[in-house]
């Protein structure tokens, strides 16, 4: 079962299931079909975009996973269907590194450029606040591992057979004496250095062992355990304590031009209100109360995607069936509703969501079923 099972936004080279037989989808044609070509005979078809969404929805096509691909999975011993079974700490691992793979593709990066991924890496690490800034070699590596996999996120899930130990292994004793001598020096407007806290810490250290057994002493860790050490302090708080915190604030906090798109479906915004009206049986005449209108906009082209009225409050069931009505084609909507004039065509997978820091968004259904798609979900700063 492969993780991108959604041929509502159809990808050439994609390998389909059509009435029990196999299609390879080709380059689109000047009238918007798709040429598919069978892959035993060589047969041709062609199929319109909307036509080949609406046999998915009503499962007469469905994907085949490519045997490249899944032959590369298999050799990594992913052994997961998707990345909803996966652990909550394994996801952020994977959306970690799906960001900066998702920066070179829309930067249009194809090469191997130093430069160019040292400059994407700094980008997108200051936008997710991200410590751990991989080199640019790494990030070939998940580049090249993400095409191999034709686009499989399960191919960022880490693999802990060949990993060391890399927590910090410092004894409890350690840990509350560096965070005591930080505070009394690293940590204050003496804006002290990282080799004179390695000073201070050794000299905190001699002291704490006088009162101790040989056998108990604490030892003094490598300086570059210790370096380590201090990049695991907040920024916000390593810099409010050397500084000021309005310092900080504006030195971490996100500000500047509104965001430009180049196409559509690249940056979707999704907001809830509750509408200034009543809703009333028109029968009984009984007040059923002020609806909430959760709404899914194109960035790019102010279109209305799609929309979902509900009478509960705010959740990530509204984001979802919002999302869902976005994604899918709306074919069958005048058959439904036979008073509308006109069709609504907008439809197709998003890039990008995003949203406020409500606590419907920060949501591991909704978390999960965007990795499942690629739509990358991202919450407005505070």
């Amino acid at each position: 079962m492969s993780f991108n099972l959604n041929l509502t936004n159809p990808v050439v080279g994609q390998q389909v299931q059509l009435h029990a037989q196999q299609y390879s989808i080709g380059l689109p044609l000047p009238d918007g079909r798709f040429s598919l070509t069978n892959v035993k005979n060589g047969t041709t078809l062609l199929m319109a975009r909307q036509e080949l969404a609406q046999k998915y929805l009503d499962g007469f096509a469905e994907h085949v996973a490519d045997p490249v691909a899944a032959t590369f999975l298999t050799q990594r011993k992913l052994n997961l269907l998707d990345l909803t079974i996966a652990s909550e700490e394994d996801k952020k691992t994977v959306r970690r590194k799906q960001a900066y793979v998702d920066a070179l593709d829309n930067l249009g990066v194809k090469t191997y450029q130093p430069s160019r991924f040292t400059q994407v890496i700094e980008a997108v690490a200051a936008e997710i606040g991200d410590v751990r800034k991989p080199t640019h070699w790494t990030l070939q590596r998940w580049r090249r591992d993400w095409e191999r996999s034709q686009g499989d996120p399960r191919v960022f899930l880490p693999q802990r057979a060949r990993r060391g130990n890399r927590q910090l292994r410092w004894p409890q004793e350690l840990v509350q004496l560096a965070g005591q001598v930080a505070k009394e020096g690293l940590l204050t407007k003496q804006k002290h250095t990282v080799t004179k806290f390695c000073r201070d810490l050794e000299t905190a250290i001699a002291d704490a062992n006088k009162f101790r057994e040989p056998a108990h002493h604490i030892k003094m860790p490598s300086e570059g355990s210790v370096r380590r050490y201090c990049l695991r302090i907040d920024p916000f708080k390593f810099l409010s304590s050397r500084s000021t915190w309005r310092a900080a604030d504006r030195t971490q906090k996100q500000y500047g031009r509104g965001v430009k798109t180049s196409r559509i479906l690249e940056r979707v915004e999704i907001d809830h209100t509750l509408l200034d009206l009543f809703v009333v049986d028109s029968r009984s005449g009984i007040i059923l109360g002020r609806p909430w209108l959760t709404i899914v906009i194109d960035a790019h082209s102010r279109a209305i995607l799609s929309f979902y009225l509900s009478f509960g409050p705010p959740s990530w069931v509204a984001v979802m069936e919002a999302m869902k009505r976005a994604i899918l084609p709306k074919g069958d909507l005048r058959k439904v509703y036979p008073e509308i004039q006109h069709t609504w065509d907008c439809h197709g997978l998003m890039e990008l969501a995003i949203s406020d820091n409500g606590k419907e968004f920060v949501s591991a259904n909704l978390d999960d079923g965007a990795d499942a798609l690629r739509i990358r979900i991202q919450l407005c700063p505070t």
